[in-house]
């Protein structure tokens, strides 16, 4: 499988047409194991390799979402709209059926459907956020290979790999002096980037058609087409309603950047975060390199512990601070720590018998090969065993302790019964299980049955702790489970809260509903041991209350409220919700956390929540008997009828529904019961 720089890159900025140009193989450019035909061992190797790039988007919520939503919308689409809307706008320019293409299709209208098909699925591969979207897009992309033949007749895939792979290799270096992309990237500006990057692949079509293709030049030729007008040719079925802002490519795009940004004194693992290691009391220094090019452009740095710091200057990254077992998150970014950021990595500091130095050794690493091996920690307190054929190839194993505050925080209900660890290379995958195992501390249990404990593994993705499982070994400690990839792993369970008994809720029409959620640890008393029913509720309030009632971790990245900074206590709760669709924010770009919650606003959370979106559109003009029904706004319409036809809204005994009206701590703990009800039923 041959490794090159740039070329994941073309998946990103890829137009319709150069999908149509790469023929099966460069829209994600294909490995070169044979000229076969493309099959399922192919399509998953390929997917494969895509799960780095798909990493990074997980990280970038709202691009994500660009890229579902471009997705969508092209699914919606049939093929007749690609032939007789949007064939005009490119055809005759660009891809031209001539008399020798529509005798092999039969009529220039049989050429064009075919034709349209293959454009279609290249660019729904092109729109993927998952390596399962890949594979099925894949899937019906070989399916379209008779079309290839008939465009290209004697043109083998054997030819056809050899000619991308020159382009993409070769061709890309030959064209590189040409090509002033740093100064571009450096601006910060994708749109740019993107024009940039199709020029350059234009270029190296080009060089490879001049040197030695000429079979593939003069068959394109044959047919009406060239690799200018191939490369030249605009995304019209992105930019015809389907990603008309080049969105979703950017997203793509910059997901790729920062599955390309590489540090030199970094311990690296394709698509997944790098680790930075070093002795206490030393350092790690060295260069940051984007795309395979040094990276000079100075760039600010963030923490996530304030005993580790990055300083980044004309190209070198230093990383120091800490003390031994200390861990961090390092982001290196332009702006905007949480938007236009370019580079992540996790640090882990180590005793290493003390020294300093740069670049020192992780708290534990050991090389393991394809005859597998055991690697252990902490004196027993984590490891891992390898059986033979789990790999492929030798790696290094690293094991680190991760300072808990610096990673995703469990649920409530959920207490670490002893240490996180991270097992590296992250997101390293295996042939075969292998066996992790933890040791707990029974004292940090309170009680609690050690048949409850549980492995869980971060994941980063999803930002969520998930149970896995595990066999205890109660004379040991231990917990020991199968997993067939490495994360971050630790052992919890499910904590029995001591009941909580509130002193003004006794009498209370909502003192049951009050009650319950109180004892799922949803909502807290104040410290004083009251609840205070009737207080009105603030928006960043109840959004914590929904996202903990839905079971949902805390996301800090993707918010976009100008109003919403990074420290604000409920950041984590608003990014979550809005990553969730729960939340839209006003107009004006704000969130206003601190203003008071109305019920049509809860109306409307509530049924997102539920599933029921489309409903609500539906219902929009909906006649309700309420008193007030003229205060309803006409955008919570459809909202509050649903609600009430879900039984979450009831209305007042005067008849109204009270849309403007502030919502009492008391209705808001009743409105989420009857949401956790109806979710169950």
């Amino acid at each position: 499988m041959f490794k090159m720089t740039y070329r994941r890159m073309f998946h990103t900025i890829c137009s319709l047409v150069i999908c149509l140009s790469m023929l099966l193989t460069s829209s994600f450019p294909l490995p070169l194991k044979s000229a076969a035909a493309v099959d399922q061992t192919v399509i998953d190797q390929v997917a494969g390799e895509l799960a780095g790039i798909y990493f990074w988007l997980g990280w970038d919520a709202a691009g994500k979402s660009d890229v579902q939503a471009a997705r969508s919308a092209l699914s919606g689409k049939d093929t007749a709209w690609i032939k007789d809307q949007l064939w005009p706008a490119f055809g005759t320019t660009y891809l031209p059926i001539n008399a020798a293409v529509s005798a092999q299709f039969g009529g220039d209208d049989a050429a064009k459907t075919a034709i349209s098909v293959l454009l279609k699925d290249a660019v729904t591969v092109t729109l993927s956020t998952s390596i399962s979207e890949a594979v099925t897009g894949f899937a019906n992309i070989s399916q379209d290979q008779e079309t290839v033949k008939k465009l290209l007749p004697g043109i083998s895939l054997s030819q056809l790999y050899s000619f991308f792979n020159y382009a993409q290799t070769t061709g890309i270096k030959n064209t590189a002096p040409s090509v002033n992309w740093e100064s571009t990237f450096t601006s910060n500006d994708y749109a740019s980037i993107r024009a940039l990057m199709s020029e350059w692949l234009r270029l190296a079509l080009a060089n490879a058609a001049d040197n030695g293709y000429s079979d593939v030049k003069t068959a394109l030729k044959a047919i009406g087409w060239d690799t200018d007008s191939i490369a030249k040719a605009e995304n019209v079925i992105l930019q015809a309603g389907i990603d008309p802002d080049y969105q979703a490519e950017k997203a793509l795009l910059k997901a790729y950047v920062r599955y390309e940004a590489h540090f030199s004194g970094a311990a690296s693992a394709p698509g997944q975060k790098e680790t930075i290691s070093y002795v206490q009391g030393g350092s790690a220094t060295g260069s940051l390199t984007v795309l395979g090019k040094s990276f000079s452009t100075n760039l600010q740095s963030a923490s996530t512990n304030p005993n580790i710091t990055a300083t980044y200057n004309n190209g070198s990254l230093t990383v120091s601070g800490g003390n031994a077992g200390d861990s961090a998150e390092i982001t290196l970014f332009y702006t905007s720590k949480d938007s236009d950021w370019i580079y992540k990595a996790n640090v882990a500091v180590s005793s290493g018998g003390g020294g300093g130095g740069g670049g020192g050794p992780a708290p534990v690493s050991d090389v393991v090969g394809m005859d597998g091996g055991t690697v252990t920690a902490a004196g027993g307190a984590a490891s891992v065993n390898i059986p033979a054929g789990a790999l492929d190839k030798e790696i290094t194993v690293t094991i680190v302790k991760v300072d808990a505050a610096a990673v995703t925080q469990p649920p409530l209900t959920l207490k670490l019964a002893g240490d996180i660890y991270e097992f590296g290379p992250a997101g390293t995958q295996f042939n075969k299980p292998v066996k992790i195992t933890l040791k707990y501390d029974p004292a940090k249990l309170g009680g609690v049955s050690e048949d409850g404990l549980k492995v869980y593994y971060l994941d980063e993705t999803a930002n969520a702790w998930v149970a896995i499982g595990g066999v205890v070994d109660k004379v040991n400690h231990t917990l020991t489970v199968e997993v067939n990839h490495f994360s971050k792993y630790a052992v919890m369970f499910e904590a029995e809260s001591p009941p909580v008994v509130l002193t003004d809720i006794a009498g209370h029409w909502a003192k049951a509903e009050i009650e319950k959620l109180v004892a799922l640890g949803i909502v807290n008393g104040y410290p004083d041991r009251t609840f205070r029913p009737d207080n009105n509720i603030t928006r960043a309030e109840f959004t914590k209350i929904l996202v903990k009632a839905m079971g949902l971790a805390e996301v800090h990245t993707g918010v976009t409220f100008s109003d919403v900074p990074a420290g604000l206590w409920s950041h984590g709760y608003i990014g979550a919700a809005f990553k969730a669709g729960l939340v839209r924010g006003y107009e004006d770009g704000t969130f206003r956390p601190e203003s008071k919650i109305t019920r049509q606003e809860m109306a409307a959370m509530l049924v997102r929540a539920m599933g029921k979106e489309n409903e609500a559109q539906v219902k929009a003009g909906a006649q309700l008997n309420f008193g007030d029904v003229v205060s309803i706004a006409a955008w919570a319409n459809g909202y509050i009828a649903v609600a009430v036809e879900q039984g979450l809204v009831r209305g007042y005994p005067d008849g109204t529904v009270g849309p403007l009206r502030n919502t009492t701590r008391a209705e808001t703990a009743t409105m989420t019961v009857r949401f956790l009800d109806a979710s169950q039923k």
